[in-house]
């Protein structure tokens, strides 16, 4: 009779333990995936051949190039949107504007 008693203990001392470590046990989340972003930042016009000094120390540069630098800012003031608006908040670029 002793021997039956002790054997009907471990089949509820086990499933508790079981259901235990199942209840306890730690799984992993599925890792983030960061969003891929193809993004060709704007070149700065060059001023080689555009932008002349004469001898009074006086730089003239053409309106056409006026408009390149105001086209290339405009693009790079889009990127900057479209990065802030896909990483969800303000960006910091260094060594832009």
């Amino acid at each position: 009779m002793k021997r039956l008693r002790k054997r009907g203990l471990y089949a509820p001392a086990a499933i508790v333990i079981v259901l235990m470590l199942l209840m306890t046990s730690c799984l992993t989340p599925p890792a983030p995936v960061a969003p891929e972003i193809t993004i060709d930042w704007p070149e700065f016009p060059g001023p080689r051949g555009i932008v002349s000094m004469s001898e009074d120390s006086v730089v003239s540069m053409p309106i056409d190039f006026w408009a390149l630098i105001t086209e290339y800012v405009l693009d790079v003031r889009a990127v900057r949107a479209i990065l802030e608006a896909t990483m969800g908040g303000p960006i910091e670029i260094v060594g832009a504007e």
